[in-house]
């Protein structure tokens, strides 16, 4: 009888374990699931702009086609809530988010410390980064870090970190361009980045292919031509050219995002003109300058998003 009874005990003690160990393991997975449910914020790639509205608690300050941008949101970890943050659609699928810290600080060493936080932020989210670098062109300030931001702005250094997850490639940036510090956490999907700007290049194309053959119905059909040019499109490049007489020209600028938006309006020689405007972040404006001679002239325009350029000739 009491060979029976322990035997009925092991048996009673082995389940207990057993339970025991299946809760064990649920927790996990649910923990893990947990860590890995979001690939940006609340969000994962390929949702919809109307899904992404819907994770963020208030309404967006601009939207289109292309991208969702909220001017303050909450970084865990930092006070405060005054980050802008951006999102960014093709096909109305989610493939690349970020945030734009430039522009915020008149005291440069506090971007160093912005970016320090958000270096420690990121390890402790995603582990030792891919990359790590700090690079000097020259080390003038380098044993002096109270002036570290300045060698930024100057473009004497930059700091960058990468991190990966089975989805997401995460970079972090700290750098100068044209006298700005410019400090970004970018976040790309490793399956639809590509096919995104591919994409996003053709239907531009599209657009640009529409509105040449607007243009040429028009000519042909005797209308006066407009005295106003439009130029836009999508990132870093070279505008198509034009010509612009002597006189006073306005030069109107709409930009979305909030990456660096620069542009420098050239010669037909590729030689600097003016510089037009260089600012960080979302841009609504106009610059009226005199130009001295009749020619050809094209901008080189500096961006990471969709932009536009009306220029009104008297």
């Amino acid at each position: 009888m009491e060979i029976k009874k322990g035997g009925e005990e092991m048996k009673k003690n082995i389940s207990i374990l057993l339970i025991v160990a299946c809760i064990l393991v649920i927790s996990t997975l649910i923990l893990f699931a947990e860590e890995i449910k979001y690939d940006f914020r609340k969000t994962n790639w390929g949702m919809s702009k109307e899904q992404v509205k819907a994770t963020e608690n208030k309404k967006a300050d601009y939207e289109d086609n292309f991208q969702l941008s909220y001017d303050e949101v909450t970084i865990s970890g930092k006070s405060g809530k005054d980050f802008p943050c951006n999102y960014y659609f093709s096909a109305d699928k989610l493939y690349s988010s970020a945030y734009g810290l430039g522009g915020r600080h008149t005291n440069n060493n506090l971007y160093i410390d912005d970016y320090e936080e958000l270096r420690e932020i990121l390890t402790k989210e995603y582990g030792k980064p891919k990359t790590d670098k700090v690079i000097w062109k020259r080390d003038v300030f380098k044993d002096d870090k109270s002036y570290w931001g300045t060698a930024v702005v100057g473009g004497d250094l930059s700091c960058s970190a990468q991190w990966e997850t089975p989805t997401t490639e995460i970079n972090l940036k700290l750098f100068g361009e044209d006298w700005r510090i410019i400090l970004i956490v970018s976040y790309e999907s490793k399956e639809l980045t590509e096919w995104a700007r591919e994409n996003n290049e053709k239907i531009y194309a599209e657009i640009k292919k529409s509105e040449g053959e607007e243009e040429k119905d028009t000519k042909q059909e005797g209308l006066e031509e407009k005295k106003s040019i439009t130029l836009f499109g999508f990132g870093q490049e070279a505008s198509d050219k034009f010509v612009l007489e002597k006189g006073l020209v306005r030069f109107n600028f709409v930009y979305k995002g909030q990456h660096n938006f620069s542009v420098w309006l050239l010669d037909n020689n590729g030689k600097k003109v003016e510089l037009l405007v260089n600012t960080i972040g979302d841009f609504n404006g106009s610059k009226a300058i005199g130009i001295d001679k009749t020619g050809i002239y094209l901008l080189d325009i500096s961006a990471n998003d969709y932009w536009l350029v009306i220029i009104d000739r008297d």
